[in-house]
């Protein structure tokens, strides 16, 4: 499969705290920027053996910019290649502007959808907010009939993001309890790598974790039916030999940004570039980033983690370079969590147990 990540708008109606578009710019892309982009992923899709591309439309809030994302899709299937590719959609939205014509719509061309929620309504409000300072915690909880029909009539569940930051890290556990209770059965949580996890922060970060830990394990073993990204994938890293930037962004996944420059992932720094959408990819700058097989951070190779082949906190390149300006320097929380929660695994599950898990795993493909 090849990944076409396509931001069509940096423009967004809401003023988050923790936002990570760059709003100097702040409008939506051109659609003969769009048609190039996509001409480009249809190009890299069809040397995919599956002949699978997935777009996926971000912002922004992707949903300002809906009339493009419908011109888009319109684009693409238009093309004779839409006959030879599987081709499928997602986005991922703040809620805000979800209506029956959108969801309507979203549910004809069988996309993928993903909200996002942070907790409850002081949780959310605090760094949630429309420009007037505003929370928007209730205009995005008044959408949950039209989140429901969605499930109903798509057959699949609606994922929901929550971002932990520094001034909810107390609220995690609580959160995840929340978002669990609305209803939804996916939960993907993310940590703000730009807060302040200096001092304290981490250490009440770390027992909030093990406390929602304990939380999603007993409820699982209640037969409760949901999935918690977090604490599964991080399962499946424990259990998996880990490979060294394993997702090879940049050659079997784009970002094209509204502007049309190109770079491996969403997780992205200007630095990074490899291309645009008027000349293409550049091959060579693509080859070199993905032949990156092993760390070159001498702390990272006395780890116990890294020697062990499990660790994930210091494998994404991407991810190191926006935020250390380093490939092989990830942030230092990451790595906290990560010896954190392998530790924890090592507590609750026998040799057995882990032995039973490596198998599942490597049955099991994502």
């Amino acid at each position: 499969m090849y990944v076409l990540s396509l931001e069509v708008t940096k423009k967004c109606n809401l003023s988050c705290s923790y936002c990570y578009v760059d709003k100097k710019v702040c409008n939506t892309i051109d659609i003969e920027i769009a048609k190039k982009a996509l001409d480009l992923a249809i190009h890299e899709a069809l040397k995919q053996n599956d002949k699978k591309l997935h777009i996926y439309f971000i912002g922004g809030e992707p949903l300002v910019a809906f009339d493009t994302i419908k011109l888009c899709i319109e684009y693409v299937e238009s093309k004779h290649e839409y006959n030879v590719l599987n081709v499928s959609y997602s986005t991922t939205t703040n809620g805000t502007l979800l209506n029956d014509a959108v969801m309507d719509y979203l549910i004809e061309k069988k996309f993928n959808l993903k909200v996002s929620i942070d907790g409850e309504r002081d949780v959310h409000n605090r760094n949630r907010q429309f420009a007037d300072g505003k929370g928007s915690y209730e205009q995005v909880i008044s959408k949950m009939p039209l989140i429901n029909r969605f499930e109903k009539e798509r057959g699949v569940p609606v994922h929901v993001a929550n971002v932990i930051t520094d001034n909810t890290k107390k609220d995690f556990l609580s959160s995840l309890v929340h978002l669990k209770n609305l209803g939804f059965t996916y939960i993907e949580t993310d940590l703000n790598l730009d807060a302040d996890w200096s001092g304290d922060n981490t250490l009440v970060l770390l027992e909030q974790l093990d406390r929602a830990f304990r939380f999603y394990i007993d409820s699982r073993n209640n037969k409760e039916k949901w999935y918690w990204k977090f604490y599964e994938s991080y399962l499946k890293a424990f259990v998996s030999d880990a490979i060294f930037y394993p997702c090879k962004a940049g050659l079997v996944s784009v970002f094209i940004n509204n502007e049309g420059q190109a770079f491996p992932c969403i997780e992205t720094n200007q630095d990074l570039n490899i291309g645009n959408v008027f000349d293409g990819l550049d091959a060579e700058k693509v080859r070199k980033i993905v032949s990156i097989s092993c760390t070159e951070n001498t702390e990272c190779l006395r780890c116990k983690e890294y020697k062990n082949f499990r660790c994930k906190a210091c494998s994404c390149i991407n991810i190191n370079y926006l935020h250390t300006r380093n490939f092989f320097i990830p942030p230092k929380v990451k790595c906290d969590i990560t010896k954190y929660v392998f530790g924890y695994f090592e507590r609750i599950y026998s040799k057995e147990q882990i032995e039973i898990l490596k198998n599942f795993y490597k049955k099991r493909r994502y």
